[in-house]
């Protein structure tokens, strides 16, 4: 903070100066803590490839009930493999239907290294929630996948049904593809979406190989 004081009649060039340079010190410190307070949360490390395997009991410890006003929060790589896990293999949770999902950082989902799991993975695991990027970013997701089944579905989300997707924005995609099955639904963002799903707001960049 470069600005200068001047003084009123009767202080001296000292005083003056001695002024300036407390405040300067106190803008200094002050702009680092607003700099630290603004990082704070924004930025997640790539991924690791682990599931938060608490991810669900801790929303719920924390007074997260999924509405709209308290949403479940998504804040890091594993929380987002865990709301997958959570869709595709706890039939209670019924997809997280009518329930609201917020990502609060940018995260890196590491293709170079770790695989993604679609969240909804077939007709009994459909994802049936709200979820809010925040306008948010995901980079590096990866899906190399081979499959002889009849019918799969690829993509951030694999299978949608009555679902929000609003505000998140995908980069540096890369979904491959080699089936010999029948039908194949793949995407950057979702691979199939039935019922009233909405897509608001959202974007994709990077590559898709099929054979």
């Amino acid at each position: 903070m470069n600005v200068r004081i001047w003084c009123s009649a009767g202080r001296n060039l000292a005083a003056a100066e001695r002024t300036y340079a407390q405040m300067k010190c106190t803008g200094l410190i002050f702009l680092a803590i607003l700099l630290l307070l603004c990082g704070t949360g924004s930025v997640s490390a790539a991924w690791d490839g682990n599931v938060n395997t608490s991810w669900y009991a801790d929303e719920i410890t924390a007074g997260h009930n999924g509405t709209i006003q308290n949403p479940y929060l998504v804040h890091d790589e594993e929380s987002l493999a865990a709301l997958a896990n959570q869709t595709n293999r706890n039939t209670s949770q019924n997809g997280f239907s009518n329930k609201y999902i917020l990502l609060t950082a940018d995260l890196d989902l590491n293709g170079n290294t770790h695989q993604w799991s679609q969240i909804g993975n077939k007709t009994a695991f459909k994802f049936k929630g709200s979820f809010n990027g925040g306008g948010h970013t995901i980079t590096n997701m990866n899906i190399t996948y081979a499959s002889t089944l009849e019918y799969y579905r690829l993509g951030l989300f694999g299978y949608a049904e009555g679902a929000t997707i609003r505000d998140v924005h995908l980069t540096d995609v890369v979904v491959g593809i080699k089936c010999t099955g029948e039908i194949v639904c793949a995407g950057g963002l979702m691979g199939e979406s039935r019922g009233s799903t909405k897509i608001i707001n959202c974007s994709v960049t990077g590559t898709m190989t099929a054979e």
